[in-house]
């Protein structure tokens, strides 16, 4: 039994590609804030809540698109050791990076961070996913 895993990611094209892409990443903060233990928002009520995890979202976009590319330049030789693995805590370096800029956002600490990196990826893949963005097949080749 062979099993081929497969995964693409079409970008999505101009403003509304922007616009659908920082909302999948609120979306994805929001579920992390609720389900990874040590990450929350620090307010009073809803709107709040939704106006914190915009601006968090904002924040992230801005420090991938600014500072994560600085950071797995200087990097690379202990992410080509690591086999990549190395970029889940640059991921989580700059999530923490966010919670130190939004003051509504907290992480507990850096492996927390680390971990929350993680879950985030999982659930932005889902959500582009869903959204058509990023497709993700599972095949078994089954030869008997």
């Amino acid at each position: 039994m062979r099993l081929k895993f497969n995964s693409s990611l079409t970008p999505r094209r101009g403003a509304l590609g922007w616009v659908t892409q920082w909302l999948v990443n609120a979306i994805g903060l929001a579920l992390v804030a609720r389900f990874v233990n040590g990450v929350g928002l620090r307010v009073d009520g809803a709107a709040e809540a939704v106006l914190a995890i915009l601006g968090a979202a904002a924040v992230l976009g801005l420090l991938n698109l600014l500072v994560k590319p600085f950071l797995v330049l200087i990097t690379l030789p202990v992410n080509l050791l690591s086999l990549g693995l190395f970029t889940l805590v640059i991921n989580g370096l700059v999530l923490w990076l966010v919670a130190a800029l939004v003051p509504a956002f907290f992480i507990a600490g850096f492996w927390t961070a680390v971990w929350a990196a993680l879950c985030f990826s999982v659930f932005t893949l889902v959500l582009n996913a869903l959204l058509g963005g990023a497709t993700l097949s599972i095949r078994s080749d089954r030869r008997d």
